[in-house]
């Protein structure tokens, strides 16, 4: 019989320490790095965007190669639905391949599976992580000094920040509060079809405050 446990209960539980080492490239193997715009999965956007030299190389070394990954092994006959990662990182290879890895919390997703990460390597993500989360809270503080200051309404595209893909996510980012949703779906009518469905690259017109 299947059973579905959380993620977190399989991600420390039955790990291989024998097998062999996943395949992590060199900073040295590495062109360009790419992040996914929104720092996160599960948003429906493959809009990647060039990321800083050291914050990629800060990434990829904390994976020492594969020597400070562990392969996770699911119990037999257990079904299990991972956890998804922050984001997904792009590398951009020497040779003209591309290898996409996702970062989770403890954890990162190779082409060939889920590895967990040793202390020491979450604590160097979690430091770009931290840096991540940093941009992303002064895209959202310009953004609502533009609403603020420009003689014109903001017009707005969906998903360039982290906006929780929702009306009510980008009146409680613009606003403060996210019962005011209504407000740009009515500026919004011949581009909102349907209020409870918005998509990324949506260009919505943010009225201000009267």
């Amino acid at each position: 019989m299947k059973r579905h446990l959380p993620f977190a209960l399989v991600l420390f539980g039955v790990i291989s320490t024998f097998a062999a080492l996943p395949s992590v490239p060199g900073t040295n193997e590495v062109i360009r790095y790419e992040c996914d715009a929104l720092y996160e999965l599960g948003a429906g956007n493959d809009d990647f965007k060039t990321i800083p030299r050291d914050r990629g190389d800060a990434l990829l070394s904390a994976l020492g190669g594969g020597q400070q990954l562990e392969e996770i092994h699911y119990p037999p006959g257990m079904e299990v639905i991972p956890a998804p990662p922050r984001y997904w990182l792009n590398l951009i290879l020497t040779n003209g391949s591309t290898n996409t890895f996702g970062i989770g919390d403890g954890f990162v997703v190779l082409p060939n599976g889920y590895y967990r990460v040793s202390d020491v390597a979450r604590k160097q993500i979690g430091k770009v992580n931290d840096a991540f989360d940093s941009d992303a809270r002064k895209e959202k503080e310009t953004l609502q000094k533009q609403l603020v200051s420009e003689p014109k309404p903001l017009v707005y595209t969906v998903g360039s920040v982290v906006d929780g893909g929702t009306l009510s996510g980008i009146a409680k980012m613009f606003y403060g509060d996210a019962n005011k949703w209504k407000m740009i779906y009515e500026a919004n009518r011949q581009t909102i079809k349907n209020p409870d469905k918005i998509t990324d690259g949506m260009k919505l017109t943010i009225p201000k405050l009267q």
